[in-house]
């Protein structure tokens, strides 16, 4: 009797003696950036009528048929009824007298479903994933992203934009980004597309506390602004010879609430708010020329004219003043204002006076003249919409699956039924799998291999990078076996890497650089233009600070204090760190690669409870494989597998770091430093410095721990510790303070 296969849910008649070949494959060793699935050799299906029907009459003239060009669910079955693949994909397309049928399983479900697709995809509508991440970049929303659960944080970190004036606690929050949460994300794109996944690397800190930042730099000066009121028709009135109102007759744009007899506009809503004119003015007294001054006046509805409606005139006391060029307007010049930002409340109102110069004396009379023009544009300054929509456009989602699998070195493995992605470590995979023994199943050694793959003698992890010539965060795998070539990439990461420097950033504490503006000095002045950049994706860590911050936005004039925040880490994210971690396992099983080919004898059950998470032992070769491939197994028949040894049991020790620090708690003055000492020495040296060049010591004995010390000077500290010859971490703060800091 044959297979058994349904397409559809409807059972295909096959001829007796057809013959479907299985190859079992999952994520291949031989190449790390590979995600593999099950299939079937291409096997023909006969065009009997049931057939046809069941394919919608595929191939038959006048056909409407689908079936080429969708997903169509096919489970097969050994003859005596075992499930060899249960919901798989089937491709079908025309053979000439028999339709030619391939059947797919495994990962495949998960990678077409997201083939094509966007990290935008995910939807921002309300009740959708990227609608929860959509919000005003404002100093509110800053702090909220720190004292509420939210799938996005504002990390602070040197964005190469105008930070504020950090030395002294102060960030400019126009030139700071959110980042979103990566197990958020990853969470929303399995919910999304109707999967779970599990595995234990999804609850360690390396996942939950990892952020990929929003990818590009947004406007600060102009491009948010929404024209609120837009009038070029001016007449002006006199309540006395000293100053005059200038009222509008007619408006292009008028979004006020109102206005009071054409002067007083009234505003409809709390925000911020900048003011252009321009014009030209024709003043006098007694035939005199005079230069003219223009004031923007706040809440003057009914003031008399003196001391208390001057009062009300925007001035360096809290107010505004146009600036200086309004102080002085000469005669009949044309001119142009341009005002900052400011903040209303609703229902407030503004009005512009026209007087004499500053430097004037005397009264002061506009000729009644068509040449006294005035134009004058109000503005809304609104604050920068963050839209991860419009940004994750250019994320596909299969991407960021990928980066996700080659930072943590995951194998998936796929249930059909549940539809659950479980994700294994190469730790999980190759050292601490269950075993099981195949021994009596062997039924001859075919060849064994010592080159694997497609590796090199030293295999490069690279991150992408602003500079095209650097490399200071990539690292390799090196594998010890000269017959190899010399060099290759095997992963190229589209995230960006910082700066290879540092710079000084809050209160003197370093920060990396995620570059997402790039500053240009203006020629012939002091002046930094800010250049926006567009699809820089960092990955970035988020440590708490416990420290008085003050925020301000320069945009919005707007501002706020808080008692934490914070701040970027980058710990662990260098691919040198993210070897050692994740691929030492790898690194061990290249290094003395051993590839046996052999024949085994497999029954159905065998590939039906199939399971690649365990490893197998062959008592012939004293050895436990990983099994990399069964290629083309056909019922009752030896079938073709290629394993790769591992070391079960023999995990690699992690590098013995000497000494590290691990916690500093600080109160006011007070230092407390803990550390971890991995050698066995009687007296460690505690070394503290104001710049990392000139270091002074104290020696102490290694069982206190903590050890305190107390430095004086309110600056930014460097401190580290010494056992031998070795150094631990640097630790920076600035005193005085009250946090406690975990590198």
């Amino acid at each position: 009797m044959s297979a058994l296969i349904y397409i559809n849910g409807k059972l295909l008649d096959l001829e007796p003696g057809s013959v479907i070949a299985q190859t079992k494959q999952i994520n291949d060793l031989n190449s790390v950036d590979d995600r593999q699935c099950n299939f079937t050799n291409k096997f023909k299906v006969p065009k009997t009528a049931n057939n046809v029907k069941s394919l919608d009459f595929l191939t038959l003239t006048g056909n409407r048929s689908l079936v080429p060009y969708q997903k169509n669910e096919c489970s097969l079955y050994s003859s005596n009824g075992e499930c060899f693949v249960y919901k798989g994909w089937a491709v079908v397309t025309d053979g000439g007298e028999y339709y030619d049928v391939v059947v797919y399983d495994g990962i495949i479900d998960l990678y077409k479903a997201i083939e094509n697709k966007v990290l935008s995809d995910l939807g921002s509508q309300p009740g959708q994933p990227l609608y929860e991440l959509n919000h005003l970049k404002t100093v509110t929303n800053v702090i909220a992203s720190w004292v509420e659960d939210k799938p996005y944080r504002y990390i602070l970190a040197d964005y190469n934009g105008d930070n504020g004036d950090t030395a002294n606690g102060v960030i400019n929050i126009d030139y700071q980004v959110p980042s979103v949460n990566v197990k958020w994300l990853w969470g929303k794109i399995f919910e999304v597309y109707g999967f779970a996944y599990a595995g234990t690397i999804f609850e360690t800190e390396d996942f939950s506390n990892l952020w990929m930042t929003f990818p590009k730099g947004q406007a600060i000066a102009g491009e948010n602004d929404h024209l609120i009121f837009d009038a070029d028709d001016y007449s002006f009135e006199s309540p006395s010879n000293a100053y005059y109102y200038a009222k509008f007759n007619s408006a292009i744009v008028d979004e006020l609430q109102g206005d009071v007899g054409g002067v007083h506009m009234t505003i409809a809503e709390t925000a911020t708010y900048r003011i252009d004119i321009k014009g030209t003015l024709f003043g006098h007294v007694n035939e005199i020329q005079k230069d003219a001054r223009i004031r923007i006046c706040k809440n003057s509805i009914g003031e008399n004219p003196g001391e208390a409606f001057l009062s009300a005139v925007f001035d360096t006391n809290g107010n505004y003043v146009l600036g200086e060029a309004a102080d002085n307007i000469p005669h009949g010049d044309e001119f142009q204002l341009e005002s900052a930002s400011f903040q209303l409340e609703a229902g407030e109102s503004l009005c512009i006076v026209i007087t004499r110069s500053e430097n004037g004396e005397g009264g002061f009379i506009l000729y009644e003249s068509d040449d006294n023009v005035l134009d004058v544009q109000l503005y809304r300054v609104d604050p920068n919409v963050i839209d991860f929509t419009e940004a994750f456009t250019d994320f596909a989602i299969k991407d960021f699956i990928n980066e996700i699998t080659h930072r943590f070195g995951l194998t998936m493995y796929s249930n059909n039924v549940t539809k659950v992605y479980e994700f294994l470590t190469l730790e999980e995979q190759l050292i601490t799998a269950p075993a099981v023994n195949w021994s009596d199943k062997l039924a001859k050694k075919v060849k064994e291999d010592y080159i694997y793959g497609n590796y090199a003698q030293r295999n490069w992890f690279r991150y992408n990078y602003n500079d095209k010539e650097a490399d200071h965060n990539d690292w390799y795998i090196d594998v010890e076996n000269v017959n190899l070539q010399g060099s290759k990439d095997v992963i190229k990461s589209r995230i960006y890497s910082p700066e290879r420097l540092k710079s000084t950033f809050l209160q003197n504490d370093p920060s990396n650089i995620y570059k997402l503006w790039e500053k240009e000095p203006v020629e012939d002045s002091n002046d930094i233009n800010y250049k926006i950049l567009d699809k820089r994706y960092y990955f970035i860590k988020s440590s708490l600070r416990t420290m008085p911050l003050h925020l301000e936005s320069k945009m919005l004039t707007t501002e706020g204090n808080v008692m934490y925040y914070y701040k970027e880490n980058y710990v662990g994210l260098k691919w040198h760190e993210v070897i050692e971690k994740y691929y030492r396992t790898l690194s061990q099983v290249l290094s003395l690669s051993q590839i046996v080919t052999a024949d085994l004898y497999l029954k159905d059950t065998d590939i039906t409870n199939f399971d690649f998470r365990k490893l197998y032992y062959f008592e012939q070769f004293a050895s436990y494989f990983y099994m990399n491939k069964i290629n083309n197994y056909i019922s009752g028949k030896p079938v073709r597998c290629e394993m790769v040894k591992v070391h079960r049991g023999q995990v690699l020790p992690p590098p013995t770091v000497a000494i590290r620090i691990t916690k500093v708690e600080i109160d006011d003055y007070n230092v407390s430093t803990f550390f971890d000492l991995a050698i066995d020495i009687p007296t460690l040296v505690f070394e503290y410095s104001t710049d990392q060049v000139f270091w002074s010591q104290l020696q102490f004995d290694y069982d206190q721990n903590p050890f305190n010390y107390s430095p004086s000077s309110p600056i930014t500290w460097y401190i580290r510790l010494k056992a031998g010859t070795e150094y631990s971490n640097i630790v920076s703060f600035t005193l005085p303070s009250n946090e406690t800091i975990t590198p």
